[in-house]
């Protein structure tokens, strides 16, 4: 279908923590009116910035896989920044994580005998 992207979304503090559920719920919805699936959304709560941005100094983080055709992606990203209820949205495609290999691990054991 399309490839694997992995976004972190930063909805703005001055929602309630169900109408930031919300919001990141209808990111979803998005990823599917352009063709895409949702493979996970893990919210991970409201944390405080390093500094503050446009005069906002917290907000609610998520992270979400899902699958896009590359092409659709800008158009799917102008379509958020169009509709204004996402602080900032960081979104890149997804690396799985590697299987160790456990004849390297074996060997690094071995060595340090």
């Amino acid at each position: 279908m399309g490839r694997m992207y992995d976004a972190t979304l930063i909805v703005p503090n001055n929602l309630k923590e169900e109408d930031a559920n919300k919001v990141i719920e209808d990111v979803g919805d998005e990823v599917v009116r352009h063709g895409g699936r949702v493979e996970s959304v893990k919210p991970i709560g409201l944390h405080s910035f390093v500094r503050r941005m446009n005069k906002q100094d917290s907000g609610y983080y998520a992270r979400m896989l899902f699958e896009m055709d590359p092409d659709k992606v800008s158009k799917f990203l102008a379509r958020l920044k169009l509709k204004g209820e996402v602080f900032r949205i960081q979104v890149t495609v997804y690396e799985p994580p590697a299987p160790e290999d456990e004849s390297a691990a074996a060997e690094e054991v071995s060595t340090d005998a």
